[in-house]
């Protein structure tokens, strides 16, 4: 391994080799050490490009436009951020004015977002987020204001849903995960892993599984799941079902809609690709003998089980060993002296359900 210099170790050798070539002593303000100084300034700045370079050189390091490069060779480009949506319900008195399309309204802290159509009052309207991003999403509840008034309407609308559909634009770790990952496939033609690199390339999608067992020759289901830090904790909101263009399936709808649309254009002939939201399998989990935690520690479990549940779990079936649990729970408390009360045996989950952690209670 090449070991870098800094720019202070270079200006050592510079000036020590000037002192042995020359026999003169290099003073701080004399033209010979001005020279050695922007000299090891040029060196240390070469250093630094030939770094950079090197990064670049190859997947595993590369950033930015050149890791997007590397991803072309293998038909992987990075996921773009996409825009909140959602919709209202504009109230008030008059039912004869009409809101047009465009409409800004804006949330407390400034986000603003606009009507997509021309609407009346007690009429859903969707409305989409002027910025890209997950700054858009809100829970259900929120307050938007009308940036212009209108006589006899409101000026303020309630969300009666949450907006979840928001994203930001990929970031380059995992971006080079998924490069990684199709330099590492042999193309196969609609493989599994095929399909799950097809899943991971919709924006939104953070985790996607296939079935390796058909359900009737050709009828492949994949399984897809979101950012588990939305209000839906990752779970997509729609039914199940196959693209708006597959007439021999019943048609899905919401999240899995969009994303089975974005994915039948890769789909094999003749195959007809379902896409399903797991189903959330809750685990209650009762520990006795630790009625004495602080509420850090205990929130260090809940993380700790939430971890192991999800790096565990996938929906085309688990089994989760008690012996994990009891170990994730002792790694935060550095005790083995409690009892795990529930479960009592290890889980074992079929396909379709994905593991979550339930209520946590301590006796």
């Amino acid at each position: 391994m090449y070991i870098l210099q800094t720019y202070q170790q270079i200006l050592s050798t510079v000036t020590n080799y000037v002192e042995t070539e020359t026999g003169i002593k290099v003073l701080p303000s004399s033209p010979l050490m001005i020279l050695a100084k922007s000299l090891a300034k040029m060196i240390y700045s070469q250093q630094g490009y030939n770094e950079y370079i090197a990064e670049q050189g190859v997947p595993f390091t590369a950033t930015d436009l050149t890791l997007e490069a590397w991803g072309t060779l293998k038909s992987i480009t990075r996921k773009y951020a996409t825009a909140a949506t959602g919709n209202v319900t504009f109230t008030g008195t008059n039912t004869t004015t009409t809101i047009p399309a465009g409409t800004i309204l804006s949330r407390a802290d400034g986000t603003q977002y606009s009507t997509d159509t021309a609407t009346t009052i007690n009429e859903p309207v969707n409305i989409t987020a002027v910025t890209a991003g997950t700054t858009g999403n809100c829970v259900s509840g929120t307050v938007l204001t009308l940036n212009s008034a209108y006589t006899g309407i409101d000026g303020t609308v309630t969300l009666a849903n949450a907006i979840t559909d928001g994203t930001d634009v990929e970031s380059n770790d995992d971006l080079r995960a998924r490069v990684i990952a199709a330099f590492q496939e042999r193309p196969s033609g609609g493989s599994v892993s095929d399909h799950v690199t097809w899943a991971l390339a919709v924006p939104s999608v953070t985790q996607a599984w296939c079935c390796s067992n058909p359900l009737a020759g050709n009828e492949v289901i994949v399984y897809v799941m979101l950012d588990r830090t939305n209000t839906y904790e990752g779970y997509p909101q729609g039914t199940d079902g196959a693209a708006s263009s597959e007439t021999r399936w019943t048609t899905a709808t919401g999240d899995q809609l969009n994303i089975a649309n974005q994915m039948y254009s890769n789909k094999p002939i003749g195959e007809i690709m379902i896409i399903c939201s797991p189903i959330k399998y809750p685990v209650n989990i009762e520990i006795k003998g630790l009625t004495n935690l602080t509420t850090d520690q205990e929130t260090q479990i809940q993380t700790e089980l939430t971890t192991l549940f999800h790096n565990t779990g996938t929906p085309l079936g688990t089994t989760l060993y008690i012996t994990a649990i009891s170990a994730a729970i002792q790694s935060v408390v550095n005790t083995s002296n409690f009892t795990l009360v529930s479960p009592t045996a290890d889980i074992t989950t079929t396909q379709g359900q994905l593991l979550e952690v339930g209520t946590i209670t301590y006796s």
